[in-house]
């Protein structure tokens, strides 16, 4: 897997890129990326908004020191911990 791409979204959020394009792998990766960060139940952590590819992290950027260096360093060690698989994302379903 590609390493993470952090994009600013103003002043409280950070946009992290996990991949490009349709991969059920980089889909799955970002919902447990998404898990993982609200099991951790961070009190700086204001909402996690996952998209196909991505994940918005909110947070209370007065309760870090460096807010984009605090969150990247963190979604560098969790992602370096973590396993996914495409098995989790559970059955295919066709809409016709």
């Amino acid at each position: 897997m590609s390493a993470p791409r952090f994009e600013p979204l103003g002043d409280d959020a950070l946009l992290v890129h996990l991949g490009e394009g349709v991969d059920p792998a980089i889909n799955a990766r970002v919902h447990a990326l998404t898990a993982t960060l609200r099991d951790l139940d961070l009190p700086w952590l204001a909402d996690l908004v996952p998209g196909y590819a991505s994940l918005a992290v909110s947070f209370d950027a007065t309760r870090l020191d460096d807010p984009a260096r605090n969150v990247s360093d963190l979604v560098h060690r969790l992602l370096a911990g973590m396993t996914t698989t495409t098995e989790s994302l559970g059955a295919l379903q066709e809409v016709p």
